[in-house]
């Protein structure tokens, strides 16, 4: 994985992709959203997934507290449905709904019982800071061949 020339942008090199998120990205990620809403409109409306069909893998564990924290939940999974390559694990700690039939806990829960063969991949972790050192020290002690984080708090 390399950062493009102006440190925004990841590209992914030769391994698959993990990233872990929970709620406290909204507020970075919307301001991102906005600005790359004006630098691409058109893939803005489409919902485009932009690079999913370049042959890597890609999954995204997103962990939040309630059902109605999972933001841009009806895109990420018209991706899931759209490319094969493109996985969706998200998971709810305290699930607010009795129709909520997903996974309850933790991004770490997850990233320890369904992602497998962790030298081949690389994370990025982003969220509120108790989160990212959990799953930073986590996927350090699995052996992810990167692991790249942001924190929002």
């Amino acid at each position: 994985m390399r950062e493009s020339g102006d440190g925004k942008a990841l590209h992914v090199v030769g391994h698959e992709v993990v990233a872990a998120v929970d709620e406290g990205m909204r507020a970075g990620r919307a301001q991102e959203r906005q600005r790359s809403a004006r630098a691409h409109p058109q893939r803005e409306q489409r919902g485009d997934a932009g690079g999913l069909d370049e042959g890597h893998e890609f999954h995204v564990v997103f962990g939040v507290r309630y059902v109605h924290d999972l933001i841009y939940r009806s895109l990420i999974e018209k991706w899931e449905r759209e490319h094969s390559n493109f996985h969706f694990y998200p998971t709810i700690s305290r699930p607010e709904t009795p129709d909520w039939k997903g996974r309850v806990g933790y991004v770490q829960k997850v990233i320890e019982n369904e992602i497998t063969d962790y030298g081949n991949k690389q994370v990025f972790i982003c969220g509120l800071h108790d989160m990212v050192e959990d799953v930073k020290n986590l996927c350090q002690r699995l052996g992810f061949a990167y692991v790249r984080f942001e924190k929002w708090d």
